[in-house]
């Protein structure tokens, strides 16, 4: 077995999976200590499990080896043991998983009451769809306090499939370039960003990526009469291929993020 510099795991449905990936990876460190792990600890969304329910102490158990996780909503609740109904029990949840080991923690999208979020943040009033929120944080150590950010865009329309594992796999190649231009003092050029640390450059990057994807694929499904409803999955070939993501279609926007007025960042 090689020794990469990274790693990324996404959907394991069950508990002997997800030991075998803490093996694997527990080796892939020995080897080289300075990988990064990103792991995706896919277990559920909108309230509910889709593996078994042994699977959840197990991921609570690899956080201690995991350098970056990126939970949905409803997993960093899971991971925490605590809802999450406003931003401070959103940072507090972030805290908790922080505590498991993780030194960065991305919540990838969050349901947030308007009264919690920062004034620069807010939609406009002629905005077309509702926001969501993504939450990041950097705790290099247990003593030391954390660099957080929130991010908004909005929440396009339609069922898509992919969109968590693309944005996982855009976090590993964002955080390792921010590392880089950090450690380089490379001018990054992009504006307000640039002054912000890697985490928040590098996740303003994945999101305003996955942004564009998601908002290309939710057109397709529109000018193709394809709907499917909150809560119901994709029921014929025809509308599961629909919601799949327009990776190809959307490659420009992966190599080079769109980051426009949608997608905003406050440091908190």
């Amino acid at each position: 077995m090689h020794s990469p510099s990274l790693s990324t795991t996404g959907y394991i449905g069950t508990a002997a999976g997800v030991r075998a990936v803490i093996k694997m990876a527990e080796e892939l460190k020995r080897r080289n200590q300075r990988l990064v792990f990103v792991c995706d600890p896919v277990m559920g969304d909108d309230g509910k499990l889709y593996v078994n329910a042994d699977v959840v102490p197990i991921y609570r158990q690899i956080m201690c080896i995991v350098d970056v996780a990126t939970p949905n909503q409803f997993e960093a609740e899971t991971l925490a043991s605590r809802l999450i109904t406003s931003l401070p029990t959103a940072l507090q949840a972030v805290t908790a998983i922080h505590d498991l080991g993780p030194p960065y923690v991305i919540v990838t999208t969050l349901s947030l009451p308007d009264a919690d979020i920062p004034q620069s943040l807010r939609s406009f009033p002629s905005a077309s769809y509702p926001s969501l929120y993504c939450l990041g944080s950097h705790r290099p150590t247990r003593a030391a306090s954390p660099h957080q950010f929130l991010i908004t865009f909005p929440a396009y329309p339609g069922y898509f499939t992919g969109a968590g594992d693309l944005f996982s796999a855009l976090v590993v190649a964002r955080l390792a370039e921010a590392i880089e231009e950090e450690h380089n003092e490379i001018d990054v050029g992009i504006g307000a960003v640039s002054d912000m640390p890697p985490l928040a450059r590098a996740v303003t990057k994945v999101v305003a990526s996955v942004n564009a994807v998601v908002r290309r694929t939710s057109e397709a499904q529109r000018k193709a009469g394809i709907s499917v409803g909150k809560g119901q999955k994709p029921d014929t070939i025809e509308v599961i291929r629909k919601c799949e993501l327009q990776l190809v279609k959307g490659r420009a926007e992966i190599e080079k993020p769109p980051l426009g007025e949608e997608i905003k960042i406050v440091m908190l």
